[in-house]
């Protein structure tokens, strides 16, 4: 695993924005009741040049999309109330050679994110870098210490990268608990993709639904279900080898936060996870 070391945090220059949250078809679905969240911009990086400013978000989505309200409702029928993914870094690798090692970070963490709802906690973050190609998007999942779960995510994140609570076809409620440590690389689907002089805003997108139809919840006994290291651990794999597949990087073309049906229609992916 390549070593990173933390860089320092500077305070944002943008301006924050309005981010909408999405009830219904789009399945960038907000759990929260409220349609508008205000985010807070922190800009972080290692380059500072002539070049482009990152703003990176994170979210889940189904595809196909189906119908569903203030939860992810799944084509399968699976309901999904909550999706919490911890990451404690990120690196943007600029060039065309990802054979050589980068140990700077571009965003430190740990950073919490709600994919079934508003993305990162505070809002994306900008990182400053310089324009032209990159042939990797490099972050780490990390389980997060309980001093350091912040405000809006559940106390059950605590020792754990991954939490999914939900419920099966047939109403039986689930959760998933993961302590998934290691690195997703998102590659493109040529050598480089490329970031533009300017801004570029991000999203790094997980299909849900490949991530719950690893766990086979048909076959699983329980009321609740408990997948975690001590109950139902084969299913534990398959999700956690789901979820490095599941991952794409995707462009904002409208930069309003949310991964719409268009931006990551099939082909869209300007870099995604493999096994």
């Amino acid at each position: 695993m390549a070593s990173f070391r933390d860089s320092e945090t500077r305070a944002g220059t943008r301006a924050p924005r309005l981010r909408r949250g999405a009830l219904g078809v789009g399945l960038v679905v907000g759990i929260a009741l409220a349609p508008f969240v205000e985010s807070c911009r922190a800009t972080t990086g290692t380059d500072v040049g002539n070049g482009v400013v990152i703003s990176l978000e994170m979210t889940g989505y189904e595809a196909p999309p189906a119908a569903g309200a203030k939860a992810i409702q799944l084509s399968s029928g699976v309901m999904v109330d909550e999706l919490w993914v911890v990451t404690s870094r990120f690196r943007f690798h600029q060039g065309n050679d990802c054979s050589v090692d980068e140990s700077e970070v571009d965003v430190p963490g740990p950073l919490v994110a709600d994919l079934a709802g508003r993305g990162f906690i505070g809002g994306p973050r900008d990182i400053n870098r310089t324009s032209g190609a990159y042939c990797r998007l490099k972050l780490e999942f990390a389980p997060i210490q309980a001093k350091d779960v912040p405000a809006g995510a559940p106390a059950e994140l605590a020792d754990a990268s991954i939490l999914m609570r939900g419920r099966r076809s047939d109403g039986t409620p689930f959760v998933v608990r993961s302590h998934m440590g290691g690195e997703l690389k998102l590659d493109p689907k040529s050598s480089t993709f490329d970031i533009p002089q300017g801004q570029e805003s991000l999203i790094i997108g997980f299909e849900i639904g490949a991530m719950t139809k690893a766990l086979a919840l048909d076959t699983l006994q329980g009321n609740p279900i408990v997948v975690d290291d001590a109950n139902n651990k084969a299913a534990l794999q398959d999700f956690e080898s789901a979820v490095k597949t599941a991952g794409g990087l995707y462009r904002d073309g409208n930069d309003d936060g949310a991964l719409e049906p268009a931006e990551r229609a099939s082909g869209q992916e300007i870099a995604s996870g493999g096994p």
